[in-house]
């Protein structure tokens, strides 16, 4: 199996009967840059909940992406 092949390696796993979950977490940049900006300018007026408000929009925006194999 070559290295960084992982559908290879996914295969061999199922086979040995292993189940497998792999989690991306995604997050906009741009977006997620603009709300960090935003919660800093925040934080700077002293605005703790507005800026915490920013930083949960940020949050909000993570996209989690799943794959699963399992073996039965």
């Amino acid at each position: 199996m070559a290295k960084g092949d992982k559908k290879g390696a996914m295969e061999e796993l199922r086979l040995a009967g292993v189940g497998v979950m792999e989690n991306q977490y995604l997050m906009p940049l741009k977006q997620t840059r603009n709300a960090l900006a935003d919660a800093q300018k925040l934080l700077d007026k002293k605005q703790y909940y507005e800026a915490n408000l920013a930083l949960k929009g940020a949050e909000d925006g993570i996209i989690v992406d799943s794959e699963a194999l399992f073996v039965n």
